[in-house]
């Protein structure tokens, strides 16, 4: 769906491979996704949003939530991410959010 709206899309279950994808090329990147479902624990998270913090301070950390119903329920911390959203289920949904990662963008 990404590439459908001009978007190149990387992914893997696998939270190291994408932190070492995201050593390897930091300039590539515009944000690093976490599916909330793919997460075992908090610890989980908390411990990868810190390693992408020092990599890559600048880089949104965007948690996905499985559907607008998750993101309701979910108690959002900043130290999790930058924004929480809801999967795109559509184009529309994906440009939408699209947006909101510019908004949650880093400040320099």
């Amino acid at each position: 769906m990404f590439g459908a709206v001009g978007h190149e899309l990387s992914y893997t279950s696998e939270m190291d491979l994408a932190l070492e994808a995201l050593i390897e090329d930091p300039d590539a990147w515009r944000l690093f996704l976490i599916r909330l479902d793919w997460v075992v624990d908090c610890d989980e998270l908390l411990e990868a949003v810190e390693r992408v913090r020092i990599i890559c301070p600048d880089l949104p950390v965007v948690l996905m939530a499985p559907n607008a119903e998750a993101v309701q329920n979910l108690e959002f911390a900043p130290e999790f991410g930058d924004i929480l959203i809801p999967e795109p289920k559509n184009s529309k949904d994906l440009r939408g959010f699209l947006g909101s990662i510019s908004v949650a963008k880093r400040p320099n």
